[in-house]
Formats: C-alpha cells, sequence, structure tokens
C-alpha cells in the first residue's frame, strides 16, 4: 500500500476510532452518573430544536433548568450525557412534552464538581445509536481495506490446487 493510500486510510481509522471513544466515554458517564446525588432543579426553558441540512432534518430536546448545592445555584443544560439529536422525532417529542409539561424535575448533580449534572442517567437510545454507528463505521473501513487488500494478492492456494495432467503445446 503506497504513502498516500495508508494516509487516506488513517484517517477513516482515526474517525472511528474518536467515534467509537465518544460514544463509550458518553455511556461511562452516564453511568456514572446513576450514583450522584439528586436535587429538585427548576426547568427555565425547555424547546424542541429542530435543525435541517442536505442530509435531513434532525431533532433535540433542549432544556435549561437551575438547582442548588450547599447553598450556590447551578445552572444546567444537560438532559442526559450522551443524549444527541437523531432524526427520531418522535423519540424526542416525548421528552419534550414530558419536561414541558413540568416545573420542577429531579437533577443529579457530580459531588466533586456540582455545576455538572444531568436529568437521566443510565444506558439510553442515544448511546445506542452513537455506540451502534461506530462500530458500524469501524467494521466498515478494516473490511473495506482488508478487501482492497485482499484483492491485490494472488491466489496462490487455488493456483496450487490445480493439477495439471498435460500441459498445452
Amino acid at each position: 500500500m503506497s504513502l498516500p493510500s495508508l494516509l487516506f486510510a488513517a484517517v477513516f481509522v482515526f474517525v472511528g476510532v474518536f467515534l467509537l471513544a465518544s460514544a463509550i466515554s458518553g455511556l461511562l458517564k452516564a453511568t456514572k452518573a446513576s450514583a450522584w446525588p439528586t436535587v429538585p432543579a427548576v426547568l427555565q426553558s425547555v424547546d424542541l430544536k429542530q435543525e435541517s441540512d442536505s442530509d435531513g432534518t434532525v431533532y433535540q430536546a433542549a432544556v435549561s433548568y437551575s438547582y442548588r448545592v450547599s447553598g450556590s445555584t447551578y445552572t444546567g443544560t444537560t438532559v442526559s450525557f450522551g443524549y444527541m439529536a437523531t432524526s427520531g422525532k418522535e423519540a424526542h417529542q416525548e421528552i419534550f412534552k414530558k419536561l414541558k409539561s413540568a416545573k420542577i424535575v429531579e437533577a443529579r448533580y457530580n459531588p466533586g464538581d456540582p455545576g455538572e449534572s444531568c436529568l437521566a442517567y443510565g444506558i439510553s437510545r442515544s448511546h445506542q445509536i452513537h455506540m451502534a454507528f461506530a462500530v458500524t463505521w469501524v467494521l466498515f473501513v478494516f473490511g473495506f481495506f482488508a478487501t482492497t487488500f485482499l484483492f491485490g494478492q494472488s491466489d496462490s492456494r487455488l493456483l496450487n490446487r490445480i493439477v495439471v495432467v498435460e500441459k498445452a503445446g
């Protein structure tokens, strides 16, 4: 494989590793938040964001809330660590409706950094989508380059199994 081909492949491998690391990081943080203390949080705003581009439209529930820990007031905007915009409008609408109908919700905050908080914890659909996409990306990239490599090889096993009884000529 030539140097330009290796660099090209490295970019795709790097993106895959980044996607996988990001998915795992969000999943671990969302799981860790299950052990964090909780406090009442007053909802300041709730919106259903919609963004469109040439690839389609994605949706995401956006929230702002305030809460108090040890006499200090904090503002949070995290629904859940790893929660992200997707094209599944109905799922985001359900989250939006639940939050929109509330005035006070339970927030979980990081005891080591009370300014870090979320409203939900644990594995969610967003984590599953992110992980599935990252794994699919990595497998596709390795599969594509393995296939490309194999196309460039001779088939010595096949050649060795062809028995020539009499040569032409």
